[in-house]
């Protein structure tokens, strides 16, 4: 028969196993493993913050043009090394003003808070396009990547979660119908 203070750290390792299983999960949930950056859910978790305190944001969703002939010609590593990139750059803009996350695929999303005006997120938005231009090297190739973008501002493009995650794919769809490789704001 144990003794009770060997059933009580029986129980408390137990107990600490599951926290700890319990944050890796956690993690897994809100934390993208490949670009360290919010997940989907950690975006809408944030993005329900603001509708619930009805704060004025803009969700900027961005897709990368023709990332798949990055992982089709130079591989699946090379393609994750590119969004590893990406998700770096995107870690840049990271402050009070900014919340970014990987959606899926070559997919991100970034809430921009503090949003006054469309000049202010004109000028965000074109920081943004700056930094996600710039040169991407791997081996011996050099890439000049684009990315196109779709903008929903709340509350001026819908009123809940659903309503701006769908206008801001219809901007992305309509940008990238335009080839202009910059953004469309709903």
């Amino acid at each position: 028969m144990l003794k009770v203070s060997e059933t009580h750290k029986n129980l408390e390792r137990v107990y600490n196993e599951l926290l700890s299983a319990e944050e890796k999960l956690l993690n897994t949930i809100y934390f993208d493993s490949l670009t360290e950056l919010s997940t989907r859910i950690g975006i809408e978790v944030e993005m329900e913050k603001f509708l619930e305190n009805n704060i004025p944001f803009a969700f900027v969703h961005i897709d990368f043009d023709n990332f798949k002939y990055i992982d089709e010609t130079l591989g699946h590593s090379a393609g994750d090394q590119f969004l590893k990139e990406m998700g770096i750059r995107l870690k840049e803009l990271k402050s009070d003003s900014f919340i970014v996350g990987r959606l899926s695929g070559d997919e991100f999303g970034i809430i921009l808070k503090d949003v006054n005006s469309i000049k202010i997120l004109k000028e965000q938005i074109d920081n943004i396009n700056k930094l996600l231009g710039k040169k991407w090297t791997i081996g011996d190739y050099e890439f000049f990547t684009s990315a196109s973008m779709g903008i929903s501002v709340f509350p001026h493009s819908g009123d809940d979660m659903e309503t701006l995650f769908r206008n801001a794919d219809v901007a992305l769809y309509i940008n990238k119908r335009s080839k202009n490789n910059q953004y469309e704001i709903f």
